[in-house]
């Protein structure tokens, strides 16, 4: 008989349940006093034990195919499982490092930005303070606009 440890890893075939049935057939054969008798109830018996160890021998065939797919299956989920985490794990890795140079891309454009928007006040500023000077010293002087007649 087959016997299989709780999460199917280890399988282990119990001879000594076979060679009691089989004992136990040949003890419940009767003999004759007759040579002819006994010799057909022996050749009975060890078809009898014969047909019995077949059945137990197909039994355990089955019972072995049995624990041998569940084991199979479990593992195969164990790996799925596996494969799982890690794709998911690799995805939110990916996810991650591609949000963090996304955002330092676009920290460094807004930043590029305000340096831009610096140098254009500055530049601004400059050419105010120049006409500023330019005023006070007496180089520009300002005239009236046009007044448009209509």
């Amino acid at each position: 008989m087959l016997t299989a440890s709780h999460d199917l890893h280890v399988l282990r075939i119990d001879t000594t349940t076979a060679a009691a049935a089989a004992a136990a057939a040949a003890t419940t054969t009767t003999t004759t006093t007759t040579t002819t008798t006994a010799t057909t109830t022996t050749a009975a018996a060890a078809t009898t034990t014969s047909s019995v160890l077949l059945l137990q021998l197909v039994a355990e065939k089955e019972f072995l195919v049995t624990m041998l797919t569940s084991s199979h299956d479990l593992h195969v989920l164990r790996i799925d499982t596996r494969e799982d985490a890690l794709v998911r794990r690799s995805s939110e890795w990916v996810t991650g490092l591609v949000d963090d140079m996304h955002e330092r891309v676009e920290l460094r454009r807004n930043r590029e930005r305000i340096v831009e928007i610096h140098h254009f006040i500055d530049h601004h500023a400059a050419e105010a303070n120049e006409i500023e000077d330019q005023v006070s010293a007496g180089w520009l002087l300002y005239t009236q606009p046009p007044t448009l007649s209509g």
